[in-house]
């Protein structure tokens, strides 16, 4: 109206203007046009003035509403208020009168707001302390939740928008939000703290000390893992009995901790039950995964497999050290197979023994642990266990085959300690062998000498580097006897006929250093250089 009503103010103050044809036209118009819009603010007003009382009926309603299927809690502030409010201050604005009733709901503008905003922080915080909640604990908080929800209950029920005692019962619903947190907060660091870092640290226990880089020999892997076992069982022992007084502090905390009347919480001996069931579960699948760690890292590293050439950086070394030794008449290991085997059976008997040493829940400690229940039967009963100690108790039994063929293709050295040395030598003196035949010989020795050497230092068979430096030594010391015995008789002979041709030597210069008196002398000389031609024809 304001938007027509200035120009018209205009034209009027012109009279040169106004005295056309066309003004008139225009002034008709525009008291029609300007009719019309005072009827429909004026209807407007009247109406909106009788929707005033339909919008301050909200302000009855309760200050909180539950959503009938989620079951969240909600706010209950009707949006029309604040609208409401709007509309009286724009009318305000513009000069037009509003009702009293609208003028005192715009009065408690700022505290319907206050409320509101209160209200829905405080939800908020309720839903943020509810989600904390451990959906296993929270049959046990079931009391503590019903006081929580009394609490709560007063806004759904009772207090409205328009009550006086608002801001106490805020203030009560604050307290008990925080009072509730402060429960759940001690619950959870409980939980935290003493009983999942716990849990957390048995399953991830291994029962055996295997380093992926390292080889053991026997007696040095069965004392490491006898030693390694009975530490981890004490640990893990001691880490049971601290989860399982932890669940019993949580127990007392929730049944101590003080509702609104002042009383203790009830709780049923059956939810308690319950929960000592569910972390005493929680503690037999933590010993049962560390055991079957334990059981998978010692299978993976008893068949890990020996570096290639091109040094792959997945391979690992070889589990066992075993010497490749020389037991007359046969090249055997130390140790064997059934040792080894034996072993690895030893130390998987003992990763499954140690959950005989840890206790199940509710009982006297103080009692011997002969007559106390372990975890030890429900361990050995899981297939997964069962299965892996099976393959176990036959791991090394796959390369039976080629320790044999790696041992036997040393026998192609048996010559040299299973025949008699004194008697192939005399069979050799009867053939009135030359020099040649001497060096023949020496030098086939000299021959299984370097094939010998050429027998690698070390051999890997699946878990196992053979060593093969004592059977080296001793078939070189063999060899090297073999040696020997041709090589001081020849000198014994080589010594005997030095001394007679020395002696003969002696004679012929004798003869030769005689004067010669007469014929026979002279023939004496000539036979004696005759000798001696036919000593240079053999030499």
């Amino acid at each position: 109206l304001r938007r027509i009503e200035d120009p018209m103010k205009k034209f009027q103050a012109n009279k040169s203007i106004m005295t056309t044809k066309e003004s008139k036209k225009i002034v008709k118009t525009y008291n029609k046009v300007a009719r019309a819009l005072i009827e429909y603010e004026t209807l407007w007003h009247h109406a909106w003035c009788k929707s005033i009382d339909a919008a301050k009926a909200g302000l009855q309603a309760s200050l909180i509403v539950r959503h009938p299927k989620s079951g969240r809690l909600f706010v209950n502030f009707d949006r029309e208020i604040l609208q409401l409010m709007r509309e009286t201050k724009c009318l305000q604005r513009i000069g037009i009168e509003v009702p009293e009733s609208s003028k005192m709901v715009l009065l408690q503008e700022d505290k319907f707001k206050r409320y509101f905003h209160e209200l829905l922080f405080s939800l908020r915080e309720y839903d943020r302390v509810l989600g904390r909640v451990i959906p296993v604990i929270r049959p046990m908080l079931k009391v503590h939740l019903d006081d929580l929800d009394q609490r709560i209950s007063p806004g759904m029920i009772m207090l409205t928008w328009q009550s006086m005692n608002i801001d106490g019962y805020l203030s009560k619903l604050h307290y008990g939000i925080s009072k509730f947190e402060d429960l759940v907060s001690k619950i959870n660091d409980l939980i935290e703290n003493r009983v999942e870092v716990n849990l957390k640290m048995i399953s991830r226990a291994l029962l055996v000390d295997i380093k992926h880089e390292s080889t053991f020999t026997l007696e040095h892997f069965v004392l490491m893992q006898e030693k390694v076992t009975k530490k981890k069982t004490v640990l893990m022992d001691a880490k049971n009995l601290e989860v399982e007084r932890a669940v019993g502090d949580l127990i007392n905390v929730v049944i101590s901790f003080p509702l609104d009347e002042g009383g203790r919480a009830q709780v049923s001996d059956d939810t308690v039950q319950k929960l000592r069931d569910h972390y005493s579960r929680l503690m037999y699948l933590a010993i049962l995964n560390s055991t079957k760690n334990s059981f998978h890292t010692l299978k993976r590293r008893l068949a890990s497999r020996a570096p290639d050439a091109a040094g792959a950086s997945s391979a690992e070394q070889p589990f066992f050290d075993v010497n490749v030794e020389l037991y007359v008449p046969n090249v055997s290991m130390n140790p064997d197979l059934e040792e080894i085997q034996t072993a690895i059976n030893r130390c998987a008997i003992n990763v499954l023994k140690c959950s005989k040493r840890i206790c199940q829940w509710g009982q006297d400690r103080t009692q011997d642990i002969s007559k106390l229940s372990t975890f030890h039967a429900l361990i050995a009963q899981d297939r997964e266990i069962v299965k892996v100690v099976l393959l176990l108790t036959g791991s090394v039994e796959g390369t039976k085959k080629q320790v044999q063929d790696f041992l036997q293709s040393l026998m192609k050295f048996e010559d040299l300690w299973a025949k008699d040395k004194a008697k192939e030598y005399a069979t050799f003196m009867e053939s009135e062998p030359d020099l040649e035949a001497f060096d023949n010989e020496l030098r086939k020795y000299l021959d299984m000498e370097d094939e010998v050497d050429m027998v690698p230092n070390v051999h890997v068979i699946g878990c196992m580097s053979l060593e093969t430096k004592p059977v080296k030594s001793s078939l070189k010391s063999e060899a090297a006897a073999w040696k020997s015995q041709y090589t001081k008789n020849l000198h014994s002979e080589a010594q005997e006929q030095m001394a007679a041709l020395q002696d003969m030597m002696k004679d012929m210069v004798q003869k030769l250093d005689r004067p010669l008196k007469d014929l026979d002398d002279v023939r004496d000389v000539m036979a004696v250089m005759k000798l001696i031609q036919i000593g240079r024809a053999h030499v």
